[in-house]
């Protein structure tokens, strides 16, 4: 919000005096058997045996069959055998249970993860963060910079009362703002989400990293990421920008005094600086996004441009 109506003053005033600022704003894109009988039996008769003389046996003596009698002791005396087992002690094997140290993998540290699973990793904490809902403050300072380069027409007294411009209303801003719902409004009356980008979730393909660290910090994991340079235009935006932190753009202005005709941006490589807590929430962010901006524009007959660099800078702290 201040860095556009910065610059439609500038834009305004330039031009009014023969000279053109522009004007922008950061924003983010709306982006499984059977057997058989037996045979009947026949009779026989047996052949009667010849007569046989008769043999006289001796008589056998007789047996005695008194068995004699067996005194057993008393069953009082007879000693008892213990039916108790006594317990068999087998010495342990294992410690206990409580002793038993876990058998885990440990985790891989952050030092030695790729870009692909930093950048995955961010993503995550960014996107559960900016799904919160309930109260939350945040503590945040925006800071712009820019330094007009150039100025058409070149005349100097033009250039100093652009660039006083730009130094007196650019000062940067530092409020804490209360979030509800995942939104808190500012103190300029913009609504915004919780973290950037503004319109969208964190969307930022391995492609769009320069470079990505992450290192571990007591429960903490810091992740630095460089996005690759890009380009913008009036009608074109940089997409790995806008993104994860926003971009520059004109297309917002509601000025019929002048037409832009050009709006050029060049990012150099923003930088971004997440703190993720151990339980996957972002506890602090720091955005950083150079710039060059190339624009001229045309009141009537009066054309200008102006060519000049910067950046906005953010820092967002998140007390949960």
């Amino acid at each position: 919000m201040k860095l556009r109506r910065t610059f439609t003053l500038l834009l305004c005033t330039a031009l009014l005096i023969a000279a053109v600022g522009l004007s922008g704003c950061f924003r983010s894109l709306p982006n499984e058997a059977t057997g058989t009988a037996p045979a009947e039996s026949q009779s026989y008769s047996m052949p009667t045996a010849p007569d046989m003389p008769t043999v006289s046996l001796p008589t056998a003596p007789a047996v005695t069959t008194e068995i004699p009698t067996v005194t057993l002791p008393p069953v009082s005396e007879i000693p008892t055998v213990p039916t108790t087992v006594p317990p068999v002690t087998v010495p342990p094997t294992l410690p206990p249970a409580s002793e038993v140290p876990t058998t885990a993998a440990p985790q891989p540290m952050p030092e030695t993860w790729t870009k692909a699973q930093i950048v995955q990793f961010v993503t995550n904490a960014v996107n559960l963060t900016k799904s919160y809902t309930g109260p939350l403050t945040v503590d945040q300072q925006q800071k712009f910079t820019f330094n007009i380069e150039t100025i058409s027409p070149n005349i100097p007294l033009v250039k100093n009362f652009a660039q006083s411009v730009i130094d007196g209303v650019l000062k940067g801003s530092q409020e804490t703002l209360t979030f509800n719902g995942g939104y808190a409004t500012t103190s300029e009356g913009e609504t915004i989400p919780i973290l950037l980008p503004k319109r969208q979730a964190f969307v930022l393909p391995e492609a769009g990293v320069a470079s990505a660290a992450a290192h571990q910090s007591g429960s903490n994991v810091i992740v630095d990421l460089t996005l690759v340079p890009e380009y913008g235009t009036l009608s074109s935006f940089p997409p790995y920008n806008s993104g994860s932190i926003g971009y520059l753009n004109a297309d917002s202005l509601d000025i019929s005094l002048f037409t832009i005709e050009k709006f050029d941006v060049s990012y150099s490589g923003s930088t971004i600086r997440f703190v993720i807590g151990a339980n996957g929430y972002v506890l602090s962010a720091d955005y950083n996004t150079p710039v060059v901006i190339d624009a001229s524009g045309k009141v009537a007959l009066v054309s200008g441009g102006f060519k000049s660099s910067g950046a906005s800078t953010e820092s967002w702290v998140l007390h949960w």
